[in-house]
């Protein structure tokens, strides 16, 4: 069978199984390298190279290093702190919302979450506050507070991969999404803090209450230590182009002197902390983007892309196009998949039209992570819902505003750095 037809049917497939989830995500994309493996598409190392790849590592012990940095209670010590110097609820929402774009650029947006919530909760609670839109505004700073850093959210992980695979010497650095996720973030504030609140849905009530464990005992010398590795890793981190030291190293790095000093067990360490789901959907997708080279077909998609789009070599028409697909797309499906499975497309357009990739990807990656309209979005958004009860049409309510207000941002702004 033709190897293009092979590899599109394969790739319809995983998007039929990431949408539906009638199999789980890790699987998926565990089969997707196999069937390409086993049709002949790829040879065996081509088959694996997501799993070496040096961010998908790099996202893996970054897992390790965030989940100290909450179990250890140092986030909710930071929280407690930031509730007690808030005298206001405006301030406090501000706080709160600064505090969580912080936290969510460098750890896990759903660990994020988790740990700020029955913080949030319980200090409304205490002060007579309705807790319905802090929890809202954690959850939209979750999010965008994710465009970040590179271990902000998959998709940034996922298109630095990428990008370094087409063999252009183009790469992202460690706070290069910032030059877009910076202004997004005080955008998302601005507008919660005025706009945003006259929109949400109102008579709303707490359907699950915070869980402040009065058993947790945090130790101050494992708070300490997290801190300082933490500081130390994210800065090795940034310096990458100065020390040379690659992202990946310095997260081992940190993750084993957790170990080390026994602030985790090995065992614990890779068995709750890392988010093997993500891990698997990022290495076993990396691979599809050499099938689509190989077999042709991504020279088909990019023909096609350019008789559809015509002779424009508008970079503001291609942003369009690239955001409408990757937002609507992340209402539906996790956009760690989202990403992976649209940027070798993407790609492979930007390619085929001259146009720079690193700029398209961009447009992806920060369009993935504005998943605001929907519960299955995220699992952000999930956990919102189990707390507040918002349905659907509460998200779509809430959501649709400052997904519009953003993606005009993006749109014009994005190829203004890049294309």
């Amino acid at each position: 069978m033709d190897p293009i037809i092979v590899t599109f049917v394969i790739l319809g497939l995983a998007i039929i199984c990431f949408v539906t989830e009638i199999i789980p995500l890790g699987a998926t994309t565990i089969c997707v390298p196999i069937a390409l493996y086993l049709t002949g598409i790829l040879d065996s190392k081509q088959m694996v190279a997501g799993i070496v790849d040096s961010t998908v590592l790099m996202f893996l012990f970054m897992f390790i290093v965030g989940g100290c940095f909450l179990k250890s209670g140092l986030a909710k010590t930071i929280g407690e702190q930031i509730a007690k110097v808030m005298k206001t609820e405006t301030s406090l929402m501000l706080g709160f919302m600064l505090f969580t774009c912080i936290l969510s650029a460098f750890l896990s947006n759903t660990g994020t979450t988790v740990t700020v919530l029955p913080i949030i909760i319980g200090t409304c609670e205490a002060k007579g506050y309705n807790p319905i839109k802090h929890i809202l505004g954690v959850g939209f700073s979750a999010q965008v507070g994710g465009m970040l850093a590179l271990p902000g959210c998959p998709p940034n992980a996922t298109v630095k991969s990428f990008l370094e695979g087409i063999g252009t010497g183009q790469t992202f650095g460690f706070l290069e999404y910032a030059i877009v996720g910076a202004p997004v973030c005080v955008i998302m504030i601005v507008y919660y803090l005025t706009i945003g609140q006259k929109i949400i849905p109102k008579n709303k009530e707490l359907v699950k209450k915070a869980k402040m464990d009065p058993n947790a005992v945090y130790k101050a010398k494992d708070q300490i230590i997290v801190g300082i590795v933490f500081i130390l890793v994210v800065i090795s981190m940034a310096l990458e182009s100065v020390t040379g030291i690659p992202l990946f190293v310095s997260a081992m790095v940190g993750a084993v002197v957790l170990m080390l000093f026994k602030v985790v067990g090995p065992e614990e360490a890779f068995e709750e902390y890392v988010d093997w789901n993500t891990i698997m959907v990022i290495a076993g997708m990396l691979p599809m983007g050499t099938a689509l080279q190989v077999s042709g077909a991504a020279d088909l998609i990019a023909n096609t892309a350019m008789n559809v789009i015509g002779d424009s070599t508008s970079p503001i028409l291609y942003s369009l196009v690239i955001f409408i697909i990757g937002a609507f797309l992340t209402q539906f499906m996790s956009n760690s998949a989202a990403t992976a499975l649209l940027s070798p497309i993407i790609i492979s357009i930007a390619q085929g039209v001259g146009m720079d990739p690193k700029f398209a990807l961009m447009t992806l990656c920060m369009s993935a992570s504005c998943s605001f309209l929907t519960p299955m979005a995220t699992p952000v958004n999930t956990i919102v819902m189990g707390y507040t009860g918002f349905t659907f049409n509460d998200f779509l309510k809430t959501g649709i505003l400052p997904l519009l207000i953003i993606g005009v941002f993006m749109i014009f702004y994005i190829p203004f750095i890049w294309a």
